[in-house]
């Protein structure tokens, strides 16, 4: 399928709100209110043939001005299961990272022309997702984090139906070891007193609050057990 077609097929999916509602969720900052919703979503209509193969991928952030959609929408794999939590909500608060980044600070945002690499776009999205965990599931290290992460990589080797050899599972593991490189790189800034960093954390924390445990407020509605 073409890239235009892909495109196409993913707005009409969106706009007759296919696939299954998660949850609607606000974030209020101040007079700003973000309005964002996450749907489990096809796979194979979520995700372009190209990245399900390279990245087996998870989830997806659909940010309008990227896709053409006519709003904001995290789409999951339709076969992550809320009841795997620890990786449910991990992949979940990395997704609401990426709409901190992007509408929060600014980052590869038009309006505010600030970019960011792919590479640390996704360490800070998972970055984030660390501190929801230090903030909410009582998360002390960055070393227990990484192993939500390798299972992370363990759920999608199944999901793809990936062989568990020792060279793909190396190759699972290799975010989690970015992840706790990334996470030692963020506590040195820290203590020199990096500015940028300072203010990174600072409006995680922010928003962290405003967001509050997201999950523990919509168990009925996502369905743990």
């Amino acid at each position: 399928m073409s890239p235009v077609a892909f495109r196409e097929r993913l707005i009409e999916y969106q706009r007759s709100n296919s696939g299954k509602l998660m949850l609607a969720f606000n974030i209020v900052l101040g007079s700003q209110i973000y309005q964002y919703d996450i749907f489990w979503g096809d796979p194979s209509i979520i995700f372009d043939q190209e990245t399900r193969f390279n990245s087996s991928p998870l989830a997806v952030t659909l940010i309008p001005h990227r896709h053409g959609l006519p709003a904001t929408r995290v789409f999951l794999h339709e076969g992550l299961n809320p009841n795997n939590v620890n990786v449910f909500e991990m992949v979940v608060a990395h997704e609401i990272g990426h709409l901190w980044l992007h509408d929060i600070v600014g980052f590869n945002n038009p309006s505010t022309r600030q970019s960011m690499s792919e590479r640390d776009t996704e360490s800070w999205c998972d970055y984030f997702a660390y501190c929801f965990f230090q903030k909410y599931r009582g998360i002390s290290n960055a070393e227990s984090f990484s192993e939500i992460i390798r299972s992370t990589g363990e759920l999608q080797m199944e999901l793809y139906s990936i062989d568990k050899t020792p060279e793909n599972i190396e190759h699972f593991s290799t975010r989690a070891n970015d992840f706790l490189q990334f996470s030692f790189k963020v506590g040195v800034l820290q203590i020199d007193g990096d500015r940028f960093v300072a203010q990174m954390l600072s409006t995680i924390e922010t928003t962290l609050v405003a967001l509050s445990d997201i999950f523990r407020q919509n168990e009925n509605q996502l369905g743990i057990i």
